[in-house]
């Protein structure tokens, strides 16, 4: 794969996030996985930069930005 798309996701630790979440580490993506309150990091793979963040109370819109190209 050549084409590597940066991939933040959302409720990483929820079962369709951390799927996600696993998938696209594997397939090389650089990913930032976010979640309210992480409970198991440790599950987050190797690589996967990690951003604690409540979506609803959060302005995330700096941190998006600042991962944008």
């Amino acid at each position: 794969m050549t084409d590597r798309r940066r991939i933040l996701v959302f409720g990483a630790e929820g079962a369709t996030g951390r799927e996600v979440v696993r998938q696209a580490a594997a397939k090389g993506h650089p990913v930032r996985a976010s979640e309210k309150e992480f409970k198991s990091p440790e599950a987050i793979p190797e690589g996967v930069e990690v951003v604690p963040a409540d979506v609803l109370e959060d302005d995330l819109r700096p941190s998006c930005r600042a991962w944008m190209p």
